[in-house]
Protein backbone atom coordinates (compact mmCIF):
# COMPACT_ATOMS: atom_id res chain seq x y z
CA UNK A 1 0.00 0.00 0.00
CA UNK A 2 2.84 2.39 0.82
CA UNK A 3 4.61 1.62 -2.45
CA UNK A 4 1.42 2.51 -4.34
CA UNK A 5 1.26 5.88 -2.55
CA UNK A 6 4.94 6.52 -3.30
CA UNK A 7 4.39 5.63 -6.95
CA UNK A 8 1.43 8.03 -7.09
CA UNK A 9 3.48 10.86 -5.57
CA UNK A 10 6.38 10.19 -7.94
CA UNK A 11 4.03 10.12 -10.93
CA UNK A 12 2.43 13.38 -9.77
CA UNK A 13 5.84 15.06 -9.43
CA UNK A 14 6.93 13.83 -12.85
CA UNK A 15 3.69 15.17 -14.32
CA UNK A 16 4.32 18.57 -12.76
CA UNK A 17 7.88 18.66 -14.08
CA UNK A 18 6.70 17.70 -17.57
CA UNK A 19 3.98 20.36 -17.53
CA UNK A 20 6.44 23.01 -16.32
CA UNK A 21 8.87 22.10 -19.12
CA UNK A 22 6.09 22.42 -21.71
CA UNK A 23 4.98 25.80 -20.36
CA UNK A 24 8.57 27.07 -20.38
CA UNK A 25 9.05 25.90 -23.97
CA UNK A 26 5.80 27.60 -25.03
CA UNK A 27 6.79 30.86 -23.31
CA UNK A 28 10.12 30.86 -25.17
CA UNK A 29 8.30 30.26 -28.46
CA UNK A 30 5.86 33.09 -27.73
CA UNK A 31 8.73 35.48 -26.96
CA UNK A 32 10.50 34.49 -30.19
CA UNK A 33 7.32 35.08 -32.20
CA UNK A 34 6.74 38.44 -30.50
CA UNK A 35 10.29 39.49 -31.40
CA UNK A 36 9.66 38.46 -35.01
CA UNK A 37 6.41 40.45 -35.08
CA UNK A 38 8.15 43.55 -33.73
CA UNK A 39 10.90 43.20 -36.31
CA UNK A 40 8.37 42.82 -39.12
CA UNK A 41 6.38 45.78 -37.85
CA UNK A 42 9.52 47.90 -37.74
CA UNK A 43 10.32 46.93 -41.33
CA UNK A 44 6.79 47.82 -42.44
CA UNK A 45 6.98 51.21 -40.73
CA UNK A 46 10.30 51.91 -42.43
CA UNK A 47 8.86 51.03 -45.83
CA UNK A 48 5.78 53.18 -45.20
CA UNK A 49 8.06 56.08 -44.30
CA UNK A 50 9.96 55.66 -47.57
CA UNK A 51 6.68 55.56 -49.50
CA UNK A 52 5.50 58.76 -47.81
CA UNK A 53 8.81 60.47 -48.62
CA UNK A 54 8.62 59.40 -52.26
CA UNK A 55 5.02 60.57 -52.52
CA UNK A 56 5.99 63.93 -51.05
CA UNK A 57 8.89 64.22 -53.50
CA UNK A 58 6.62 63.37 -56.43
CA UNK A 59 4.12 66.02 -55.33
CA UNK A 60 6.89 68.62 -55.15
CA UNK A 61 8.38 67.56 -58.48
CA UNK A 62 8.23 70.30 -61.10
CA UNK A 63 9.46 69.35 -64.54
CA UNK A 64 12.06 71.62 -66.08
CA UNK A 65 13.58 71.73 -69.53
CA UNK A 66 16.52 69.69 -68.26
CA UNK A 67 14.19 66.96 -67.03
CA UNK A 68 12.37 66.74 -70.35
CA UNK A 69 14.55 65.04 -72.91
CA UNK A 70 13.08 64.76 -76.35
CA UNK A 71 14.62 62.11 -78.50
Amino acid sequence: MISLAVAAVVAFCLGLLYKKAMVTKQKKRILRLEDEMLSNHSTILGLEKKIAELQKESENYKPTDRNLKIS
